[in-house]
C-alpha cells in the first residue's frame, strides 16, 4: 500500500534515508527520497499526490491562490527544498545531455513551486518575497532554458510578486 499521509511518508523518508546511508542501492533510495519529499510536500499542501511531476507547479500555484496556512506552505517549502536537494544529486549521475537536460527541468519545476509557497509567505516575512524572486531568476537565466514550458506560471507569480514587472515582461513578449 503507497504512503498516503503525510505522516506515513514522512515514516518512509526515515526508512529511506537509513537505507541510502547504508550505501546499499543508493541511486534507488536517492530516486526514492526525491519522489517521497516531492509527496510529503503535496501531503502538507491537501493536492493530489497522484498528479505527475509535471502538473506540481500549477498544483502549487493554486493552492496558493486559495490561501494557505502558513505552517503547512512552510512544511510544503521545506520538503521541497529537500526534493530539490535530491534532484541535483540525481542530476550528477547523468551519463547523457538528454538526462541531465530532464533533471534540470525537475530542479527548475521544484524552484518554481518553491517561489509559489514563497509568495504565500510573503507578506508575514518580506524575505520571502525576495527568496521568490532570486528562483524566478535563477529560473529565467536557465543556460539551457529547459524551464520554457514554466514560462506562464513563471509570468504569473512574477506579476503576484511585482506588479509592475509582470505588466512590463508581458508588454515585452507580445508580437
Amino acid at each position: 500500500m503507497a504512503a498516503e499521509t503525510e505522516a506515513e511518508i514522512l515514516d518512509a523518508i526515515e526508512a529511506a534515508q537509513a537505507v541510502s546511508a547504508s550505501g546499499e542501492g543508493r541511486w534507488r533510495q536517492v530516486q526514492r527520497l526525491r519522489c517521497l519529499e516531492e509527496d510529503a510536500a503535496r501531503a502538507a499542501l491537501g493536492v493530489a499526490l497522484a498528479a505527475s511531476h509535471a502538473e506540481l507547479v500549477p498544483l502549487v500555484a493554486e493552492r496558493v491562490a486559495l490561501g494557505i496556512e502558513a505552517d503547512a506552505a512552510q512544511r510544503a517549502l521545506d520538503h521541497l527544498a529537500k526534493a530539490e536537494h535530491w534532484q541535483w544529486q540525481i542530476g550528477t549521475w547523468a551519463t547523457g545531455s538528454g538526462e541531465g537536460l530532464v533533471s534540470m527541468l525537475a530542479v527548475r519545476t521544484l524552484q518554481l513551486a518553491r517561489a509559489w509557497l514563497c509568495s504565500a509567505l510573503a507578506a508575514a516575512d518580506p524575505a520571502r518575497k525576495h527568496e521568490a524572486l532570486a528562483l524566478l531568476t535563477e529560473i529565467k537565466n536557465d543556460p539551457n532554458d529547459v524551464a520554457s514550458d514554466l514560462m506562464p506560471e513563471l509570468r504569473t507569480l512574477q506579476a503576484r510578486l511585482d506588479p509592475a514587472a509582470g505588466s512590463e515582461s508581458r508588454r515585452r513578449t507580445r508580437p
